[in-house]
């Protein structure tokens, strides 16, 4: 089942796409990127028989991406488009405020992010000199080893929700794309323990 946070992202791409008229195509992007990843668990009901546990771990990755999406133009002279993209985030391993790494301690978190896929839609208002104004909303999946059960780690994937914003300009050789993107995830499968993972990200997207 579709969580409702769901809802919201899917609804307004259906709405506002009704909005489109005219010019539409496909696009694709390379993103070059810089993330801060963090992880929480909740282990009061540990206390008392493992003693204190490290509840979360924190780390920081670069990103690769690719993206490929499809715009409409708008009445207004904004621009919509329907868009995908595909995060590699070599490097992500996370660690306790110890230094200790996050695969190593017992603690039910995650320990690094392999990947992480977004759909989501992009609304482009144009500005003054020639950028546009970028908002961003959708659901994204995320994979990568954590923490299921006392010293067991295993491959584990998370649905969330994706939000951002960001400008663009148009040059000759294509668009170029800055943004701040932020991820939250909370449903852990396989997950013996619940567990969150947060990823805000600095990306800069050449698209042609």
């Amino acid at each position: 089942m579709i969580n409702l946070y769901f809802a919201g992202p899917i609804v307004a791409i259906i709405a506002t796409t009704q909005m489109a008229v005219a010019e539409e195509g496909f696009y694709y992007g390379v993103t070059l990127g810089f993330a801060s990843t963090e992880s929480q668990n909740d282990l009061n009901e540990f206390e008392g028989r493992h003693g204190e546990m490290p509840v979360g771990t924190s780390g920081r990755a670069a990103i690769l991406s690719g993206s490929m999406g499809y715009g409409f133009s708008l009445q207004n002279g904004s621009t919509i488009a329907i868009e995908g993209n595909l995060d590699w985030m070599p490097g992500s391993r996370m660690s306790y405020d110890s230094g200790e790494g996050s695969c190593i301690c017992i603690s039910p978190v995650w320990c690094e992010v392999d990947g992480i896929v977004r759909i989501r839609e992009v609304y482009s208002k144009p500005l003054s000199n020639g950028y546009d104004i970028l908002s961003m909303a959708g659901i994204a999946a995320v994979t990568g080893p954590a923490e299921d059960g006392l010293g067991t780690y295993v491959s584990t994937t998370s649905t969330g929700y994706t939000l951002g914003v960001g400008s663009q300009k148009d040059y000759d050789f294509g668009t170029v794309r800055f943004e701040i993107t932020y991820d939250k995830f909370d449903n852990p499968s396989p997950s013996v323990y619940s567990k969150t993972l947060e990823v805000v990200s600095l990306r800069s997207t050449y698209m042609f």
